[in-house]
C-alpha cells in the first residue's frame, strides 16, 4: 500500500526519486497521460524503508537494477499540482544513482518502456545545461543538479 492519503489540507504523499546521472546528463521521464518531465521514482509503501523503495521503483520503471550511490535530499514540499489543481504536502527522498550501466546506456538517448505491461514511460538523457529549457519537475533540480550535496540535505519548498 502506497503512503499517500487525503487530508483536510489536501493530499499527502511519501516518495522516493532517482537522480540518475552519467557524463553530465540526467535521465528524465514522462508518461503518456501527464504533461512534463520528471525523475524516475514513486511512492514508498507502508512498512518499506526508503532504500528498498528506490530499488523497487528503479527496477519497476527501468526493468534493471541500478546502483545507489548516496541519498541527496530530504525534501518537504507544499504545492498545488499543475495537472489537477490539488494541494499537496509531499515528503521526498532523492537518491543519486549510478547511470554508468551498459544495459541502460545501450537503450539510447531516448527510449520507451512499459511498467508492468501497462503504463508507457518515455525516458531521455538530457544535458544538465538543457534542463532549464524543459517543462520539468521538481524545478529546484534545474540548478541543484550542478552542485549535488555530499551529505543528506534538508529542503523545504513552499509555493
Amino acid at each position: 500500500m502506497d503512503i499517500s492519503f487525503k487530508t483536510d489540507y489536501g493530499k499527502f504523499s511519501f516518495r522516493v526519486s532517482a537522480v540518475i546521472v552519467n557524463e553530465n546528463k540526467l535521465l528524465i521521464m514522462k508518461d503518456s497521460n501527464i504533461e512534463g518531465w520528471y525523475l524516475p521514482g514513486g511512492r514508498v509503501h507502508a512498512g518499506e524503508c526508503v532504500e528498498e523503495a528506490i530499488d523497487r521503483e528503479v527496477l519497476e520503471e527501468l526493468l534493471i537494477p541500478l546502483r545507489v550511490i548516496r541519498p541527496l535530499w530530504f525534501k518537504q514540499a507544499f504545492f498545488t499540482t499543475y495537472y489537477s489543481n490539488e494541494k499537496m504536502h509531499e515528503i521526498s527522498v532523492y537518491f543519486l544513482i549510478d547511470g554508468n550501466n551498459d544495459e541502460l546506456l545501450k537503450r539510447g538517448e531516448t527510449f520507451t518502456l512499459f511498467e508492468q505491461g501497462e503504463c508507457a514511460h518515455t525516458f531521455k538523457w538530457i544535458d544538465f545545461n538543457s534542463l532549464k529549457d524543459e517543462f520539468f519537475n521538481p524545478p529546484f533540480l534545474k540548478t541543484a543538479i550542478f552542485d549535488l550535496p555530499q551529505n543528506l540535505t534538508l529542503l523545504t519548498v513552499k509555493d
